[in-house]
């Protein structure tokens, strides 16, 4: 029977009541999500995900606060991508995550967790437009399996995985706008290959914003 005493986050102080599995205040790990792991392991693995920067502001940048894996890299030069699209792909994420602690937060309604405001998404909405206008496209990623296999809470992320991903087809043709789009929601890009009418390189920017969310859907 959980506790029903009020405790502390250890990360930003937001009073809990022992049901919680990630503060509702900065989203960290309260307890384990994984029942297999103890409290210890949990809290090892966390400690080892933010350890080459400063504490993670949400959940979704535990898992990008690496900025791009040694693998990442391995894998995208086995794809031939250029390595100056490399550098600069590993230099936009960090300039993303600088836009994240400059900017203010918001509450968005429905969320766990604060979010940054996207001051050029709300001033300027066509910018999804501008990935239809190019070769883009633009749709709703759903729950992938590995997040049911790892048991994520479907009640806490029920939202999370409603968000709107900017895809980029000719990835290096059309890079310097998947930049900016990206900036623009503060997001980093991810480069994947995946075979569409043939092996091809693609672009991608996840609008992990609530703003951006809100404007993409409505």
């Amino acid at each position: 029977m959980a506790s029903l005493s009020p405790q502390r986050c250890k990360y930003c102080g937001h009073e809990l009541w022992g049901l919680e599995r990630h503060c509702l205040e900065c989203g960290r790990p309260v307890k384990s999500s994984y029942p297999v792991k103890s409290a210890r392991e949990v809290e090892v693995l966390f400690e080892r995900l933010i350890s080459p920067y400063e504490l993670a502001e949400t959940p979704q940048e535990l898992h990008e606060v690496e900025v791009v894996r040694p693998e990442t890299i391995a894998r995208w030069r086995a794809w031939h991508i250029p390595e100056e699209i490399i550098e600069r792909a590993i230099q936009q994420r960090l300039h993303a995550y600088r836009l994240r602690k400059v900017e203010g937060t918001i509450s968005i309604p429905d969320f766990a967790y604060r979010m940054p405001r996207c001051p050029e998404v709300e001033a300027e909405p066509k910018v999804m437009a501008m990935a239809i206008d190019t070769d883009g496209t633009i749709y709703i990623r759903e729950p992938a399996k590995r997040d049911k296999i790892a048991k994520i809470d479907r009640w806490l992320y029920r939202y999370e995985y409603e968000r709107p991903i900017v895809v980029f087809d000719q990835a290096l043709e059309n890079y310097e706008l998947a930049e900016r789009v990206a900036n623009m929601m503060y997001t980093g890009i991810y480069l994947t290959r995946e075979r569409v009418n043939g092996w091809r390189i693609r672009c991608r920017a996840l609008a992990w914003t609530g703003r951006a969310v809100r404007i993409c859907t409505s």
